[in-house]
């Protein structure tokens, strides 16, 4: 009975859900009307008609729910834009609003996050990059596709992890991002791992205020650090200033390295052999405007079913009411996560700032040419964490004019330690440099692919197949060696492709033991007959040893049956009648005759029973 109940309870229970569930979804809004800031008219058309076929994409949108988009343009004066907001967007109930850059100044972004949060409306940033928006004491409902400045220290730190440098020198603005990046970059290269020996030491920090005229008294204040190695943030404007002091001092050539954030690698005078970051899609305006429409009609979906949502506010002359349900809006656009999105993996973090962004590793050439030599992205294997992959060709100049090669040839180096390929190509290339001693630390290149992918064993042979079919030696003579025809004494040679004559040490290892068991089956056949001759000897010794045991045996009982019957030839020494006519047929024999025994047994004449 008592399970009855139970059972009833819980039926009860679950239909009031349900009734519950479907109670919010029916009283919830059927209509959402989505805002939009935009930069130009082509981003308002295509804001438009992302939201019209929004309606038509079951995943995102319930039935029966449809959106609708209230778009302005921005205009560069922020005070503009704020009214624009009131009374374009605002009076028309928007569920959110998706804000863009002005073509000219930066502030209106600013206007709109002031303006929407007020009254709690979520705001989705698609361009704006200060770190100021994270501060949400200020910006209460600001989120955004794109990262902050300052999270390019998280990018620094794995290359300097991946180049091994540790220990650096920091150069920043004393600005809101200037000091954001470094205190990112303090923490993440304290944080991100375990062993206190890779952890990266900032040498020294350099803060200056922007507007720079000169930056050489605080150039020399660190040329005799020990660190080579410069984190650099700062406006194109000042990144000129800094770069012409730099390269007269020396401090941009063999021996340094520059690594610097977006802003600085504009700079017209940046140095050969500077690396830098650029934010993949940061300049794709419709792919962010698309992802931005997803997440949030992803956050409204969910949040049809849990929560009762109300009406958003209509006219911004009341300042008195608060929108509750934007708050819940806000903390639900945040949980979101976007596998695929148009500009790759989209998710927030706890400031509502854009996290797994994707950069380029940019590295300055001769005449300022610009080459993506690698590439900082999100990877699915680990959801948690940024991976880093990198593509640097062998050409990567990080310093500028002189090479380890060019140390040597001019006698300050007598030697150096460097990649074999490499070495063998400047070999290759220069009969007066020559490799030498025998390879250590091997380890083999390889091409990344996914944990589990069904490409990983067809990859594998087919590299397998390039070092037996010769192409790998083909190629080294093609990209390392060149071809080069030059008569130089041979002192390295490229490695042997899997043919005969490396693998004869398998085949002769193979062949002894073979011989070796041909020799051990004829010595154990030899053996075993030995055995068996040996075994029929014995055999027949046995056998006549039993036969001949048996006839003495016989000879034996013989005698002992004669004893008897010899006993009963004398009775008082008087002769039995037999024995009497025996001995007078005996006397009457011939002399020539052949003498009879003078005893003869008293048994049948038939003897054959004793023919053995």
């Amino acid at each position: 009975m008592s399970y009855t109940v139970i059972l009833f309870v819980i039926c009860c229970y679950g239909q009031l859900a349900s009734a519950e569930i479907d109670r919010r979804r029916f009283s919830n809004p059927t209509y959402y009307n989505v805002g939009g800031v935009l930069s130009s008219n082509e981003s308002i058309a295509f804001f438009k008609d992302t939201i019209s076929k929004l309606n038509f994409k079951d995943q995102y949108v319930p039935r029966g729910v449809t959106y609708h988009d209230y778009s302005i343009l921005m205009d560069p004066n922020p005070i503009k834009t704020a009214l624009n907001v009131c009374k374009d967007l605002i009076a028309h109930r928007i569920y959110a609003v998706v804000v863009s850059h002005p073509l000219i100044g930066d502030l209106s972004p600013a206007a709109v996050s002031y303006t929407s949060g007020f009254y709690h409306i979520p705001v989705i940033g698609i361009s704006s990059r200060d770190s100021a928006f994270s501060d949400k004491n200020i910006h209460v409902s600001f989120l955004r596709t794109v990262p902050p400045y300052s999270h390019q220290a998280d990018v620094w730190v794995d290359v300097l992890k991946h180049f091994n440098y540790m220990k650096v020198i920091v150069i920043h603005s004393s600005d809101t991002d200037g000091r954001a990046i470094l205190g990112r970059f303090q923490t993440t290269s304290q944080s991100m791992h375990d062993d206190v020996d890779r952890k990266v030491v900032v040498e020294q920090v350099i803060e200056f205020e922007p507007g720079l005229d000169s930056f050489s008294d605080k150039l020399m204040d660190v040329k005799g650090a020990q660190a080579r190695v410069f984190l650099m943030y700062a406006s194109k404007t000042d990144a000129e200033i800094i770069f012409r002091d730099a390269t007269f001092l020396n401090m941009t050539t063999a021996g340094y390295v520059w690594m610097v954030t977006e802003q600085a690698l504009d700079a017209a005078n940046a140095p050969e052999g500077l690396l830098g970051l650029r934010l993949v899609n940061a300049t794709n305006e419709h792919a962010h405007i698309q992802d931005s429409i997803y997440v949030l009609a992803s956050a409204i979906r969910d949040m049809n079913t849990t929560e009762e949502i109300s009406a958003p506010p209509s006219d911004c002359d009341n300042s008195g009411s608060i929108w509750t349900t934007g708050r819940l809006l806000f903390d639900y656009i945040r949980r979101q996560s976007l596998e695929n999105g148009a500009t790759g993996h989209v998710a927030f973090d706890d400031h509502g700032d854009r996290v797994h962004a994707e950069y380029d590793m940019v590295n300055v050439r001769a005449q300022g040419e610009h080459v993506a030599v690698g590439k900082y992205f999100y990877s699915k294997a680990s959801p948690f964490f940024t991976s880093i992959f990198y593509a640097l060709i062998a050409t990567l100049k990080i310093h500028a004019k002189c090479t380890e090669k060019d140390l040597v040839k001019i006698s300050k180096l007598m030697a150096f330690i460097w990649d074999s390929s490499r070495l063998e190509f400047e070999a290759a290339q220069d009969c007066e440099l020559v490799t030498a001693g025998e390879l250590f630390g091997r380890s083999g290149y390889g091409v990344g692919l996914q944990k589990g992918s069904p490409w990983a064993d067809l990859v594998t042979l087919a590299i397998l197949d390039f070092h037996e079919s010769g192409v790998m030696e083909s190629l080294d003579n093609k990209w390392i060696l060149r071809n080069n025809m030059l008569n130089c004494e041979e002192n390295e040679k490229t490695p042997n492709t899997l043919g005969l004559k490396n693998m004869a040490g398998v085949f002769i290892l193979v062949l002894a033991g073979i011989i070796g068991g041909i020799v051990l089956i004829v010595i154990e056949v030899v053996y075993k007959r030995h055995q068996i001759r040996k075994q029929k000897r014995m055999e027949i010794a046995r056998h006549a040893a039993d036969r001949w045991r048996g006839c003495v045996e016989k000879r034996k009982s013989l005698r002992a049956s004669l004893l008897p019957s010899q006993r009963r030839v004398k009775s008082n020494g008087v002769k039995e009648a037999g024995s009497i006519s025996l001995a007078v047929d005996r006397g009457a024999r011939r002399r020539d005759e052949p003498r009879v025994p003078r005893y003869l047994p008293a048994y049948t004449p038939d003897v054959s029973h004793l023919v053995v």
